[in-house]
């Protein structure tokens, strides 16, 4: 058992050894590291790192709209005006509605301190017969992160 042990340092050592940093080989070893960034849902533009990670102050003009009485044959909207009432850019990353019948469209710029923009909200009542409440919900670079709004609605039935 020795001796193929001895054997076999014997044999790795001159192989180690035997290797040639000019040979041929070495010079086609390349070092260069090629780094790859992996795609990015496109939401927002692109914002400094400093401005995405401080916080700032949004305000709504309403946390609830009524749209009261409605027929259930055509979609109804309404506009929420967000405003900056803090002193670093707001960046909105997100708005979402409760369910695929409450959709909002949110700004994607920043918007300054001190400026404010429209929030546009619509809603399908189509299948929604009755009281309905529904909740956009609005992801920004604010503490807390998020902030709802409420929908309200009651939805006739029309005849057929």
């Amino acid at each position: 058992m020795k001796k193929y042990l001895f054997v076999s340092t014997v044999a790795l050592a001159t192989f180690m050894f035997s290797c040639n940093s000019e040979s041929p080989a070495a010079e086609e070893v390349s070092t260069e590291t090629t780094i790859v960034e992996p795609a990015v849902e496109e939401r927002a533009p692109a914002v400094e790192p400093a401005v995405a990670m401080a916080t700032t102050i949004l305000s709504v003009d309403r946390m609830e709209h009524d749209f009261g009485q409605i027929p259930d044959v055509a979609p109804v909207e309404t506009s929420f005006v967000l405003t900056n009432n803090g002193d670093k850019p707001l960046l909105i990353t997100s708005a979402q509605g409760s369910c695929g019948c409450t959709v909002p469209e949110y700004p994607k710029d920043p918007i300054a301190p001190g400026e404010s923009r429209d929030m546009k909200v619509s809603f399908n009542p189509s299948g929604k017969e009755g009281v309905n409440n529904k909740t956009v919900t609005i992801t920004a670079n604010t503490e807390p992160a998020t902030t709802i709004i409420n929908i309200k609605s009651d939805v006739q039935k029309t005849a057929q």
